[in-house]
């Protein structure tokens, strides 16, 4: 047995890169080699028999990073060898050692996987050759980017990410071009290529690591579920292909819940472990965002200027609803994540807030009030979330989580309703997160295994950038988690205060920190962000930075155009809770104007103006409004309440001098505002009683905003005044004349066309008491009374005054004085004279003589005495006379006889001489018969009357002897009537004839 010598020779070969030409560029031997041979030196053709050269490797499979160890021997003698090393059929090298040996082994150390083929040929013996082939891998790592971070084609063309460029049809071209159909399915044939740009950093780092790093991007546009089967397929490629590598999955984002998905679907066999970067396990509330705004990112300014084409895309775009907050999110956030604004139309100004604290209040808000939701995709995406079960899912795998904190994150995202569907981004609410996912989602609510939960303080994207979370994945993948890699990773989470600006008004909103790096627009279509810590938002007029209250910041305010600005500053703690807020309100903006304020961490601040951007700050003003932690968390709306000063009817209607007063009250931030709007105009300020001077009818709407800027709710509210009187009763009197029983008064006609008619009020006399009307109503007291009236509408409001008189006369007249002429009886007629009688002595004013009446006979009709008048009626007329006022009371009566007779006495007759003498001669007769009375008669002697007497005889004296005498005699009544004449004819005697009645002369009568 032949003697063989070992020599332990170690070759170390480093080969380097390919050139770009492909070709060798050098290698290195050990030291004993003394001369370097190419691979393109001679080999010698001498045949040196039938020997035999065994080569052989230590690990027939070798994993990359490890050096393969080749040992080879001759059985013949020692020879010089060349050593030529093959991978994949490429030569990477070849080694001359011209000290012959009998055998040897080397290790050589690969650059990269792949087979490598090591041929071993003694030099003096050229075809006394043999060779081995090893098996170098590297593990695998499986990237997946995050939602949008892979490039879509259409065909040749790069369709996402759209050209950075100003070429906005282009860009809508190529964003529609990904247009998706309702069910969430492509409409177009659209292919991945690569992840994009920004993951460039993290591919090369493991691959410089060793690892064959498979870049997996994915159509994100699509769901997780269709994604996760197709990683499944790529991962069963690589395994085809590599089938000794760990596989290592690491996902950004949203890849990680795509990673989770294919877990879920029984794939945890294929890989090793699992490290999720940042990725929204319970959603984020940004995806809502995109929906309802179309902006995928604040940084794009293509996506910004194709906006609508985006918003056209995003709402059948399954990934992004499965992005949205899921059920579990509600349990760890108890406030959601969605808020909304409303103007209570038609009430103008006035906002009603909408909170949504549930998954189901959410879930319907957005099936039901967004005209964008796709709700068969929304449905989808619960339903898968509520089937990849999280928690259980990653426990599956040695699964590892890198969660960014400590940077300004949307938490919650309020939206302010310009029209029904029509919604502006009106105010943002910081939560600990990384910018984009808040820690409770990438923590799952912190349920994650804290010794497998690394935080670092980096932004979403930054997170993949990070030297330091690059480094702590090396670690996990090379099973040492817990070895030390940077302070900045931490097994716990660090919470962070920050600070909100909001500028509202058509203004730039530029804010500078205390390195002078700049956030906000710098040209009308371009915009930077250079703060490191920050989040910016612009949603038409209002602009939203959040930023980390570390440093003292510069805010700069430019107007674009006229309005009143609104600035605020609210300051938030580690919890998430805004504690402090100051607000400058109604500041007038013009194009040009410039604001400033020095933000620090002492919350001291004055706005100071510079009103014409002149450069010359002229002005400042102090916050209008300062709120603690009680009152910047005041969402409790204030209560409005309003009473009338005034006249109040008795109805709903107020009279004169009526005020509309507003009172506010707010128990928490303070009462700030109260506003009102008359009759639908528009929403004033209220700022004192408002006077209501006029008839009408007023409908107010308010409201009172708290200096949190909570409405209360509208206080709609109908005042119905009125200032105008009622119409003028109409006065009945009845009767208006006097009247000695009473008169009545009757009211009507009053009419109000506004509070309405309540009632009639009179009096007596000027100086009178007013008294309400009711019913008709009488005066029967004597005398002459003016009476008032008026009308009373419900609000007191009285009308003109009607007047009427009431005239009562009860009292008789003063009997007349009756003149009866003749008083005695005549044969002619009797002349009545009615006279006195007056009325003007009673005492009151009284209706006064009217007229005489009188009747003849005591049942004789009464009629009016006008004149005198006569009576020539024969007989005893008994006259009765009576005065009669105006009130038709009657005197006593009065009343004298008209004694009218036409009838003659009786003729006297019955002469008889009593006495005769020569020289007297006495007669007497009988006594004549008259109706009323023989008042006397008249006696003549010889046609001379003698006399007239009442007695029935008569002595004639101084009579002549013896002479015939006619003796007549007359009877007269009282009237005047005579009767025809009763004659006697006596002659006296010659001598004296003493004779009584017995004479026994007869005197010849007739």
């Amino acid at each position: 047995m032949k003697r063989i010598f070992s020599l332990s020779i170690i070759i170390t070969v480093i080969v380097s890169l390919f050139s770009p030409t492909g070709k060798l560029q050098n290698y290195t031997y050990a030291n004993s080699v003394h001369k370097s041979v190419y691979s393109n030196n001679p080999v010698e053709q001498s045949s040196i028999g039938i020997l035999s050269t065994s080569v052989y490797p230590d690990n027939a499979v070798v994993k990359y990073g490890e050096k393969i160890y080749i040992n080879y021997s001759f059985n013949d003698k020692a020879h010089p060898v060349l050593i030529n090393i093959y991978k994949d059929g490429d030569l990477q090298s070849d080694y001359y050692y011209e000290q012959s040996s009998w055998g040897d082994h080397f290790s050589y150390e690969p650059k990269d996987e792949g087979s490598y083929r090591f041929v071993v040929q003694p030099t003096d013996q050229p075809y006394y050759t043999n060779e081995c082939t090893v098996t170098v891998y590297k593990d695998r790592i499986i990237f997946l980017p995050g939602i949008m971070g892979s490039e879509l084609f259409l065909g040749d063309e790069q369709v996402w990410e759209p050209e950075n460029s100003k070429n906005l049809p282009r860009i809508r071209s190529q964003i529609n071009s990904l247009q998706m159909t309702t069910l969430g399915e492509s409409k177009n044939n659209i292919s991945v290529h690569n992840s994009i740009s920004d993951y460039d950093d993290i591919l090369a780092f493991f691959k410089n690591e060793g690892f064959h790093v498979v870049d997996f991007p994915y159509d994100w546009r699509l769901g997780s579920s269709i994604n996760a089967q197709k990683l499944k397929e790529r991962i069963n490629i690589e395994r085809a292909a590599s089938p000794y590598s760990n596989y290592y999955i690491v996902a950004h984002s949203m890849g990680g819940i795509v990673a989770t998905e294919f877990i879920r679907q029984g794939n945890s066999n294929l890989i090793k472990k699992m490290i999720t970067i940042g990725t929204p396990f319970l959603g984020a509330p940004q995806a809502i965002n995109m929906l309802e705004t179309g902006n995928l990112t604040d940084n794009l300014l293509a996506v910004l200027l194709a906006g609508d084409a985006v918003k056209n895309l995003e709402k059948n775009v399954p990934s992004i609803y499965e992005l949205l907050p899921t059920k579990d999110y509600f349990s760890y956030q108890t406030n959601g994540y969605i808020e909304t604004q409303t103007y209570q139309d038609p009430y103008g100004p006035r906002m009603k807030v909408r909170k949504y604290n549930t998954f189901s209040d959410t879930e319907s808000y957005i099936k039901n009030s967004r005209d964008w939701s796709n709700n068969g995709l929304f449905d989808k995406a619960k339903d898968f979330h509520s089937a990849l079960d999280v928690l259980n899912t990653l426990k599956k795998v040695d699964s590892y989580f890198i969660v960014g904190d400590q940077k300004t994150t949307p938490g919650k995202l309020v939206y302010h309703s310009l029209s029904i569907n029509d919604k502006v981004l009106a105010d943002v609410k910081s939560i600990q997160g990384d910018g984009v996912v808040p820690v409770s989602s990438a923590t799952v609510g912190f349920k994650l295994d804290k010794a497998r939960t690394f935080y670092i303080t980096r932004s979403h994207l930054g997170l993949v950038k990070s030297t330091e979370v690059q480094q702590k994945i090396l670690k996990i993948l090379k099973d040492k988690p817990n070895e030390f890699v940077s302070d900045k990773i931490r097994n716990e989470t660090k919470e962070i205060k920050t600070i909100k600006f909001k500028a509202e008004c058509p203004v730039e909103l530029h804010i500078n920190d205390s390195s002078g790096n700049h956030t906000g627009p710098t040209g009308a279509e371009t915009f930077e962000s250079n703060i490191p810590d920050i989040n910016y938002f612009t949603d038409g007029e209002t602009k939203i930075a959040l930023v980390n209250d570390v440093e003292n910041y510069k805010v700069r305010i430019v107007g674009t155009g006229y309005g009143e600005l609104t600035f605020s500053i609210v300051w938030s703690n580690e919890k998430d809770i805004e504690d402090r807020t100051m607000r400058f309100d109604n500041v007038a903006v013009t194009p040009g104007s410039i604001f400033k304020a020095d933000v620090n961490q002492n919350g001291q601040v004055v706005l100071q103006i510079d009103q014409n951007g002149d450069g010359n700050f002229e002005g400042s003003v102090s916050p209008t409004v300062e709120l603690d932690l009680g009152g910047t968390q005041d969402e409790t709306i204030p209560t409005i309440s309003s009473h009338v000063d005034g006249v109040k009817g008795i109805n709903e209607w107020y009279g004169k001098n009526a005020f509309y007063n507003l009172t506010g009250a707010d128990n928490a931030s303070g009462v700030y505002k109260t506003f009102y709007d008359l009759n639908d105009s528009e929403f004033k300020e209220y700022n004192e009683p408002i006077a209501l001077p006029n008839t009408g009818i007023y409908n107010f709407k308010s409201y009172v905003r708290d200096k949190n800027r909570n409405d209360s709710e509208v206080l709609t509210e109908i005042v119905k005044v009125d200032t105008t009187s009622p119409t003028v009763p109409v006065m009945t009197v009845d009767p208006t004349t006097w009247t000695n029983k009473f008169v009545t008064i009757t009211l009507d006609g009053g009419t109000d066309a506004d509070s309405g008619f309540q009632k009639y009020q009179y009096k007596i006399n000027q100086d009178g008491e007013w008294k309400d009307y009711k019913d008709p109503f009488v005066i029967d007291t004597e005398g002459l009374y003016n009476v008032y009236a008026r009308s009373v509408d419900n609000v007191f409001n009285l009308s003109g005054e009607v007047t009427g008189v009431t005239k009562v006369d009860k009292t008789n007249p003063q009997k007349p004085l009756m003149k009866v002429e003749p008083l005695k009886w005549t044969n002619q007629s009797v002349e009545i004279t009615l006279s006195g009688g007056s009325d003007t002595d009673k005492g009151f004013p009284n209706s006064g003589f009217q007229k005489y009446q009188y009747k003849i006979g005591l049942d004789g009709e009464w009629k009016d005495y006008t004149v005198p008048f006569i009576i020539d009626n024969e007989g005893l007329n008994n006259v009765y006379a009576r005065a009669v006022d105006i009130a038709a009371n009657l005197s006593d009566e009065v009343f004298g006889d008209a004694k009218v007779d036409k009838t003659r006495p009786s003729k006297p007759t019955g002469f008889d001489i009593d006495l005769f003498n020569y020289d007297n001669v006495r007669i007497s007769w009988s006594p004549s018969s008259d109706n009323v009375g023989v008042t006397g008669y008249d006696i003549y002697q010889d046609s001379i009357l003698l006399d007239n007497i009442t007695d029935t005889a008569y002595t004639f004296n101084n009579l002549e002897s013896n002479k015939s005498y006619t003796f007549k005699v007359i009877a007269w009544d009282e009237a005047g009537n005579s009767s025809l004449e009763g004659v006697n004819v006596v002659r006296t005697p010659l001598s004296l004839v003493g004779t009584g009645r017995d004479h026994s002369l007869h005197s010849m009568g007739s």
